[in-house]
């Protein structure tokens, strides 16, 4: 959750752009006043590989991103 918050003031006091769930976004716009966007680029199209440092295995951001990308990758098939 930290890593949220850190995000959420550096967003607030800044141009910076925020990457969130979109129930948590929806919460923060309202209470922030902060505007959704659409992704300005279009999706990778090559292979990505990604490692995070155990200091973030209980991050609540990164488990729930990493079940995203985990459930993305399951519907491929090899």
């Amino acid at each position: 959750m930290s890593s949220t918050l850190v995000g959420v003031l550096a967003t607030l006091n800044s141009d910076a752009l925020l990457t969130l769930p979109a129930s948590l976004a929806g919460i923060l716009e309202r209470q922030f006043g902060l505007a959704r966007i659409s992704q300005p680029l279009e999706p990778a199209t090559f292979p990505v590989r990604l490692l995070w440092h155990t200091s973030y295995d209980r991050d609540e951001c990164h488990q729930w991103l990493r079940r995203e990308f985990a459930g993305i990758a399951s519907e491929f098939t090899v």
